[in-house]
């Protein structure tokens, strides 16, 4: 009895599939002579099947993009925090990272091929050395913002009103400075400020649990 049952699913869908390869006109026509009592038996039956497919096939897709969110705020917070234990004297020598910025990006190919090797790995170092910059940059938009808040003692919305930016960019800039002001190493950590407020949330759990963040 237990095989019949595991069987009987599997010829209905085979059915199925078999009524949906022939013509529509006709199997409407079949449909049509049985009663009006078996159609609508039908239809409810194969209604309910159709809605709790629809609800597995959801309830496993949220289950996939969950793991995936999971497996990429793992993925973050290792790179992060190796990144962060990378970090040394930052505040000294943030001054020379891109002192040569022009002559780096201006200057000819080098002629040989270990020259180019060191120009291209320089260059390299230099990109990800931006992103460092470009997050000193937003964190002290971020403070700006705030010092301009507090002093006028007036709205978020008010203050990206005088400063001439979006209601969403002086939030964000907010939660930023929120962020940098507990952490603000996070800022030499070589990620951007839009990937640091995308992680927000996870930053500031995992610093709950690790007094090492």
């Amino acid at each position: 009895m237990a095989s019949k049952a595991k069987q009987q699913p599997i010829k209905i869908i085979n059915a199925i599939k078999s009524i949906s390869s022939k013509d529509t006109a006709s199997t409407a026509i079949a449909i049509a002579a049985i009663s009006e009592e078996e159609q609508t038996s039908l239809f409810e039956v194969l209604r309910k099947v159709d809605q709790a497919s629809a609800t597995k096939e959801r309830t496993e897709d949220a289950k996939r993009s969950e793991n995936n969110k999971e497996r990429r705020e793992a993925r973050f917070m290792a790179r992060l925090k190796e990144s962060l234990n990378n970090i040394r004297n930052e505040k000294f020598t943030v001054r020379t990272r891109f002192f040569d910025a022009k002559k780096l990006c201006m200057a000819d190919v080098q002629g040989d091929e270990e020259s180019m090797r060191r120009q291209f790995n320089d260059l390299q170092v230099f990109v990800k050395d931006l992103e460092v910059l470009g997050c000193l940059a937003r964190r002290k938009q971020a403070e700006v913002l705030a010092t301009l808040k507090k002093k006028l003692g007036v709205t978020t919305e008010t203050v990206a009103k005088r400063l001439d930016i979006g209601i969403k960019f002086a939030e964000r800039l907010c939660n930023f400075n929120s962020l940098i002001s507990k952490f603000p190493n996070l800022v030499f950590s070589g990620y951007s400020f839009e990937s640091l407020l995308t992680f927000k949330t996870v930053i500031e759990r995992e610093a709950a649990q690790d007094e090492n963040l």
